[in-house]
C-alpha cells in the first residue's frame, strides 16, 4: 500500500501450474493452490469493483497455501476505506468454506 494522489488498485493470482508426483519443484507448489487463489482474488477485487490478473507470481514460490498479490495507491483519506474493503474480500473468501 502507498499514498498517492491517484487512486490505483490492482490484484494478482498466481499462473503457476499444478505439479503431479510425490516430489514438486517450488514453482509446483505455489501452483497446488491456483484454484483457490483465483477465488481469493477474485473475491477481494469484487470488493473493489475490479477484476483480478494472472501473472506469474514469483514472489509467492514456496508458499504453500491460497495467495494473492494486491497493490493499493491511495490518499491518506482513503487509506481506511481501502483496508475495510481489502478486509470484506478476504472476509467473502473465508465465508466460503476455503
Amino acid at each position: 500500500m502507498s499514498t498517492s494522489e491517484k487512486e490505483d488498485i490492482f490484484i494478482a493470482f498466481t499462473s503457476a501450474k499444478k505439479g503431479r508426483g510425490r516430489f514438486l519443484t517450488i514453482e509446483e507448489v505455489t501452483g497446488q493452490h491456483v484454484d483457490k487463489s483465483m477465488i481469493l482474488a477474485k473475491d477481494i477485487a469484487a470488493a473493489f469493483n475490479r477484476n483480478a490478473k494472472e501473472i506469474p507470481l514469483f514472489s509467492l514460490l514456496g508458499v504453500n497455501m491460497p495467495g494473492v498479490f494486491v497493490s493499493i495507491a491511495c490518499t491518506n483519506e482513503r487509506a481506511e476505506d481501502m483496508f475495510i474493503k481489502l478486509h470484506q474480500g478476504v472476509q467473502n473468501f473465508m465465508k466460503r468454506g476455503q
